[in-house]
């Protein structure tokens, strides 16, 4: 179902009340960390915003936005809400000297016997948290979920690592693709060879991508989250190039998803789980059954390497491999950060969707700096309605809540399975124009109703808002959130409502998951 609405927000405002407006205009603002650290490794927390430069493709910048470096993070805490109300937002807490820190474990890219490892691993690190330290957990098998969101609670943390037993997808290597492609060689037509090759490069393409799309979700429901965020992915990691060598645009799909973490302020860790590295043709696997590969395989594990490499260099994160001290690794990623400085410059230039280069320098002799490479200047323009819709889709149906738009949302019984709905949404997240005496932008929002299987029941709802905002109610609009109100009627095997709300200019979303009885 689709419909529109025009909306003209005409609250009254308290002229004696000062508010801050945080409106999203549509200037380009263009802010990323920079982790700086001397010789020993140490950090270096004294420099001022003077001691910087930025270049953006050669051209130097004016620095518009500084944040000294500070040897904390702000905690996270869920926020307080009224009974019946949902919210898809972190607030912030007291400050401290804690760490802000998300861990994906990766069963789809790691073998069994590597997740194991892993997860003591990660045992031993989680032991050693501090009770202001702040940790969730993500798992990647054959879908990805939340194993435990935000907590200091070691406890909680360790209970819900000893329920995971990992998942036997099957792993990442061409082990395990050549026993998937001699169980179908007797059925495979034609030339055996070629089509074993293609089969082998579908399997791998179609994990990369879902690999890919699922380190974008994370980083997405981590959007609401302040400051820096570190994303520990714990994988074996995935090739640039297929085991044959044949390049399948892996780079480009790479740098794709490296622009929604930058937007998210995400830095991407990988921890190779597969620890030290042993040439296959010495490992015990292949001794135990008697099975010697043709030639060395290391040149395949150093592609899986150069992948998890290039994509933390990209997001300005740090991969760690080739180690047998992963709880170190995890340590050392979780900590790295914590003191970055926050930089910031406005372009006057149009966006043309091409990447940009970033350049930035301190005059500080004998230092290290670390900070993303770049990023794509998207222009404020619609998505194509096949990716319009695919991307609604994705979003109504993954796991995972996206908080790049803020969303609170109260659920009003009204009778039997009929509830009256209200959307409240934080406008620093959506675009909006300066037009004539007002702002006007454009607001997607769609309603979907599902089992706790995902199995959905009645029609997917979706509506266009068009907003009108005039001067006099931009206060009204940036302390209270933009109001939307829906009644809905569910089909009884329903119990859960997802609601997502698009910003169809910039292609930002936000979503969150309400059950419909307690």
């Amino acid at each position: 179902m689709l419909s529109t609405w025009a909306i003209s927000l005409l609250l009254a405002a308290d002229p004696s009340q000062e508010a801050p407006v945080r409106i999203r205009a549509a200037v380009h603002l263009v802010e990323f960390d920079v982790i700086v650290k001397d010789k020993q490794g140490d950090p270096v927390l004294d420099l001022k915003q003077e001691d910087f430069v930025i270049r953006e493709e050669g051209r130097t910048r004016p620095i518009d936005l500084f944040r000294p470096a500070v040897p904390f993070q702000t905690a996270i805490v869920p926020p307080v809400l009224p009974p019946g109300t949902f919210s898809n937002r972190i607030s912030a807490g007291s400050a401290g000297s804690g760490t802000v820190t998300a861990i994906l474990l990766d069963g789809l890219n790691t073998n069994f016997r590597d997740q194991a490892y892993s997860r003591q691993e990660l045992f031993r690190f989680l032991k050693s948290i501090r009770p202001q330290d702040r940790v969730a957990l993500y798992v990647l098998g054959r879908s990805l979920y939340v194993l435990h969101d935000f907590s200091s609670d070691t406890e909680s943390l360790l209970r819900r690592i000893s329920q995971w037993e990992g998942e036997n997808t099957g792993g990442p290597g061409s082990q395990f693709v050549w026993e998937q492609l001699q169980s179908l060689g007797p059925d495979l037509p034609g030339d055996q060879n070629t089509a074993m090759q293609r089969f082998a490069e579908f399997v791998t393409r179609n994990r990369i991508l879902q690999t890919l799309s699922s380190l974008e979700a994370v980083a997405r429901h981590l959007a609401g989250v302040t400051g820096r965020k570190n994303l520990i992915w714990i994988s074996s990691g995935f090739p640039l190039e297929t085991g044959f060598r044949r390049t399948i645009g892996t780079l480009d799909d790479v740098r794709r998803t490296a622009c929604t973490l930058n937007d998210c302020n995400v830095a991407i860790y990988p921890v190779d789980a597969r620890g030290l590295f042993v040439d296959p043709q010495y490992a015990v696997t292949y001794q135990e059954f008697s099975v010697v590969p043709e030639e060395s395989q290391l040149g395949e594990l150093y592609n899986n390497i150069e992948g998890m490499r290039v994509l933390a260099e990209m997001t300005g994160g740090k991969a760690f491999y080739n180690r047998n001290d992963i709880a170190h690794a995890i340590a050392d990623a979780a900590e790295d950060g914590r003191s970055s400085y926050l930089l910031g410059y406005y372009r006057p230039e149009p966006p043309d969707n091409r990447f940009k280069e970033i350049q930035v320098k301190v005059n500080r002799p004998d230092v290290t700096l670390r900070y993303r490479k770049g990023f794509v200047a998207l222009r404020a323009t619609a998505n194509a309605e096949v990716s319009r819709q695919s991307q609604l889709e994705l979003a109504l149906w993954s796991p995972l809540d996206d908080r790049s738009i803020g969303l609170e949302a109260f659920l009003e019984p009204v009778r039997r399975n009929k509830y009256r709905v209200t959307v409240r949404v934080d406008p620093s997240g959506i675009n909006l124009q300066k037009t004539g005496d007002g702002w006007t932008g454009r607001l997607e929002i769609a309603f979907a109703s599902k089992d706790v299987q995902g199995r959905s029941y009645g029609q997917r709802i979706l509506d266009t808002v068009e907003l009108n905002l005039k001067p006099q109610t931009m206060i009204d609009v940036s302390r209270n959130g933009i109001s939307y109100r829906k009644s809905l009627v569910f089909a009884p095997e329903a119990s859960l409502l997802r609601i997502v709300v698009r910003d169809p200019s910039r292609g930002l979303l936000g979503s969150l998951t309400i059950p419909l009885r307690p």
